[in-house]
């Protein structure tokens, strides 16, 4: 992961307390990005995180209908009037009438903060998707009344600063430095200077023998 991380958080149909969440965060501009990182630091510090009350019967959004063809004839016979606008919002995001998380949407909550990040490493390297795992902080610190109560921000501020408090007391373990030897000079070429091998003795070869001549007959004198 790089110094930023995009969680694509998909509404599916048994996601009506996240999308009612969400829906509530948006109603009252509030951040979904900076809530689900308090979310992530209370979970680092091992306390809960009060995030607001939905409500106990959420009305089900209603879901898109699907897009109408534009009859529009040509030359002006007959309806050429423009086709009215969408009741809901097609394309890469799934939204209702009033822009709100329905059936099918995809919260993009963007994380950039660096003391942050490991933490959705760590989840990640265990084989967890990080989406399912903000969506169990939710449900964890989620509570429920007969009208929606939208969060405050005096906890965050205080979960956030406990966090960095806690950030500021770990220590990086110092890195040890190894020592560097001059190039070209190696402690087994040094050994061998100190103590060197005494070159080999040759050999004194015998001297080869002078080859026998052959003695000639003497009777080949008096022929």
């Amino acid at each position: 992961m790089g110094s930023r991380l995009n969680i694509g958080i998909y509404i599916g149909p048994n996601d009506l307390d996240i999308a009612a969440w969400l829906n509530m965060l948006q109603e009252n501009g509030l951040s979904r990005a900076t809530w689900i990182r308090g979310l992530i630091c209370a979970h680092s510090l091992g306390r809960p995180l009060m995030i607001g009350c939905i409500s106990t019967n959420p009305p089900e959004p209603a879901k898109p209908e699907p897009k109408h063809a534009n009859r529009q004839l040509l030359f002006g016979v007959g309806d050429s009037q423009a086709a009215k606008k969408e009741q809901y919002s097609y394309g890469w995001q799934v939204r209702g009438p009033n822009r709100e998380f329905i059936v099918g949407s995809i919260a993009n909550v963007s994380i950039s903060k660096n003391s942050v990040l490991p933490i959705l490493d760590e989840v990640w390297a265990n084989g967890h998707a990080v989406a399912t795992f903000v969506k169990s902080l939710i449900r964890q610190n989620l509570a429920y009344a007969s009208t929606p109560i939208p969060p405050s921000a005096d906890e965050l501020r205080a979960t956030f600063t406990e966090f960095n408090i806690k950030q500021s007391k770990v220590k990086v373990p110092e890195r040890v430095e190894r020592k560097r030897q001059k190039p070209g000079r190696r402690p087994a070429d040094l050994a061998q200077n100190r103590n060197p091998t005494p070159p080999q003795q040759k050999v004194a070869l015998a001297p080869a023998e002078p080859p026998h001549e052959k003695k000639k007959n003497p009777l080949l004198s008096l022929v």
